[in-house]
């Protein structure tokens, strides 16, 4: 069978992480072919696998009509599981839903943005503001509390997209997001990521490789198990610690993460191989879940 690997016209060809499993697809008898989604698709593909489409996110509306004009082709993750991380609405859902999450609101264009009531719900602490379709710390900025600053770089994003506000916790800076990655539905391995308002959104180094703790996995297939997506093929869990140490979710990386397979080479074949089972209950005619 043959599958798109889909990337993006910044990084038309595979990123170094996905290059790991082009060979161990092979030996699976899986043909790939890199595809950047924002040009002409292939009409003889069997599968999509979203890879590094990183630019979706500035081009969210686009992104999302060409999700619909693949037709049926399936895809992994699934388009429901896309259309439902590509708004970082489900933050707030899963913290209203009383799940390990950073405390979030997302105010919609529609929706009145509150200042004064913003104002009293973060009592003083340090603020993050963001558009709630983001990624890599796009149009992100911190601040020391919620005050005029704040409240402009809200105002300005509100006023044409939906905006994310979250208190930001100071303990990060040391311990840093750490990221548990499952594979398969299992968990593979974990890094501690970079901190894109402390060391700017891009560098290029290997990330650090960590053991998660018993309270992080805890934490992340609590959140995991809540979700109604039962045939993930991979998930990347952002952690970061709240003021008395617990963790909690910032991000939910369901469609595009970087899975960190440099770090952590065993978790290639894992993946090669989930990918590639997938394919073969494909050929037999079960439809993915």
């Amino acid at each position: 069978m043959k599958a798109a690997l889909i990337t993006c016209s910044r990084l038309p060809e595979l990123h170094p992480d996905d290059a790991l499993m082009a060979p161990i697809l092979r030996e699976l008898a899986v043909e790939t072919v890199t595809v950047d989604w924002t040009q002409p698709f292939p009409s003889d593909v069997d599968a999509i696998w979203l890879r590094t489409p990183w630019d979706y996110h500035r081009q969210l509306p686009r992104f999302l009509e060409w999700l619909d004009s693949t037709g049926e082709i399936p895809m992994w993750n699934s388009r429901e599981v896309v259309r439902w991380n590509s708004h970082k609405r489900y933050v707030g859902e899963l913290y209203e839903a009383g799940l390990p999450v950073v405390p979030t609101r997302i105010y919609e264009p529609e929706q009145s943005l509150d200042e004064d009531e913003l104002k009293a719900w973060l009592h003083g602490q340090p603020v993050v503001v963001k558009p709630a379709v983001s990624a890599g710390a796009y149009k992100t900025a911190r601040y020391d509390e919620w005050n005029e600053a704040a409240a402009r770089h809200a105002r300005e994003l509100h006023a044409e997209e939906a905006v994310m506000i979250q208190p930001y916790f100071a303990n990060i800076e040391k311990h840093g997001e750490r990221s548990p990655i499952f594979l398969d539905g299992n968990y593979s391995h974990a890094v501690r990521r970079h901190l894109p308002l402390v060391e700017g959104p891009e560098v290029d180094y290997l990330m650090q490789p960590v053991e998660a703790s018993e309270a992080e996995l805890a934490a992340a297939r609590k959140i995991l198990e809540h979700l109604p997506f039962p045939d993930l093929l991979y998930a990347r869990v952002d952690l970061i610690p709240d003021p008395e140490g617990r963790p909690v979710l910032l991000e939910l990386e369901l469609i595009e993460p970087q899975l960190f397979l440099r770090e952590h080479p065993e978790g290639a074949p894992v993946l090669a191989r989930a990918f590639a089972r997938r394919l073969a209950q494909l050929q037999r005619g079960v439809k993915p879940i």
